[in-house]
């Protein structure tokens, strides 16, 4: 692809994955806790996780019941669908991932999670039942960049409730899988800040496997978040304030 001469690349390309990702992925002991996606309408992103129904798009429903809100958000929600046609037509497919590519100009893609993110952002009680969550959609995600492994590269979700589930999962997805990296949420996981020595058979591995770290937030998710709560009640700034203040903050405490 030609960019002027120059090769582009997306650090951080989302996908858009099925509401029944873990349904089809998941280990079967497990399927009958396996997440589930709302899917309400084709952009939905909504999960259930064990009952409890987690999402960036749950803090638009307080802005629902002032009719001004509901009007803007309803046509913020055409236009996007408008520009993600081919993607609601082909049902995000991998193909849909591609042809994106091509209109945005991209060469090569890391590519991270939408719905998952929130799925990442649980401190699993349960940590086997947490990293069973993560080699499912990890599985997802190896089989879907394998439409063209030359320009869509995975990053691995890696839960770290359990830090050895967390290490052989970075193994796995680097040596059987071909991912280039993981993606952690910054928040603190079981009150230990990324600073923590409990993280060092973690960064070892990567380093050993040339895995590139990387952090990214999302809103809003299960785990200790900062500042976005002071903005949870207040309907005209929910969504701006709260993933506003998230992103930035979350990332700094993380480079602590």
């Amino acid at each position: 692809m030609s960019n002027n001469g120059f090769k582009v690349m997306d650090s951080d390309m989302h996908t858009h994955e099925p509401w029944d990702l873990w349904l089809n992925y998941i280990e079967p002991e497990y399927k009958d806790r396996a997440p589930v996606g709302v899917n309400k309408d084709p952009v939905d992103m909504n999960t259930s996780i064990e009952g409890d129904v987690l999402g960036a798009f749950l803090a638009n429903q307080k802005l629902l019941a002032h009719e001004e809100e509901k009007a803007r958000l309803n046509i913020s929600h055409e236009r996007s669908n408008k520009y993600m046609q081919d993607g609601i037509d082909r049902r995000f497919d991998p193909v849909s991932q591609i042809n994106a590519m091509g209109v945005e100009g991209i060469d090569v893609a890391n590519l991270y999670p939408s719905r998952g993110m929130v799925v990442a952002g649980v401190d699993y009680e349960d940590t086997d039942f947490g990293a069973a969550v993560a080699r499912a959609y990890n599985n997802w995600l190896a089989d879907f960049c394998s439409e063209d492994p030359s320009r869509m590269k995975g990053v691995a979700m890696i839960l770290v409730s359990n830090i050895q589930d967390a290490v052989a999962e970075v193994r796995r997805t680097r040596e059987e899988l071909g991912f280039v990296g993981i993606y952690l949420h910054p928040n603190p996981v079981r009150g230990r800040n990324w600073h923590d020595e409990a993280y060092d058979p973690l960064w070892a591995e990567c380093q050993e496997l040339n895995m590139a770290v990387t952090f990214h937030e999302t809103f809003k998710c299960n785990l200790p978040q900062a500042i976005a709560d002071r903005f949870y009640d207040e309907p005209d700034k929910i969504w701006t304030m709260g993933h506003v203040a998230c992103h930035p903050i979350e990332q700094m405490y993380a480079s602590l």
